[in-house]
């Protein structure tokens, strides 16, 4: 390792602009790297959530037809305690304000930490 450290300090002594260079583009394209990887895990997360969301029913939906259906189902396999208590949340955040929401956040965050 410290065979590599001193010639990595020979080149840069030898030469400054090319290293600043490398070193910059090599910053610049992990950091792209870095970018790119965290907007596909946001993707990924997003893109688990609606489906969660639908599988609960709780997507908004246009169609009658697909509400109905998705209600014979949802009454047809009975939900497990965590996805009522989940339901329950969101439709108490869509019926309070933002302040109460926040104090619900802050009381949720001391309770699980």
């Amino acid at each position: 390792m410290n065979k590599y450290h001193r010639l990595f300090l020979h080149y840069a002594e030898r030469h400054p602009k090319k290293s600043t260079a490398i070193l910059t583009g090599a910053t610049c394209i992990s950091l792209v790297a870095m970018v790119v990887f965290i907007e596909m895990r946001d993707a990924r997360d997003a893109r688990r959530r609606s489906e969660a969301m639908k599988r609960l029913g709780l997507a908004e939906e246009t169609d009658s037809e697909v509400k109905s259906t998705n209600y014979l189902e949802r009454m047809n396999n009975p939900t497990t305690l965590q996805e009522a208590q989940l339901k329950a949340m969101v439709e108490n955040a869509k019926k309070s304000s933002w302040q109460e929401n926040l104090e619900n956040a802050v009381d949720a965050h001391s309770r699980f930490m």
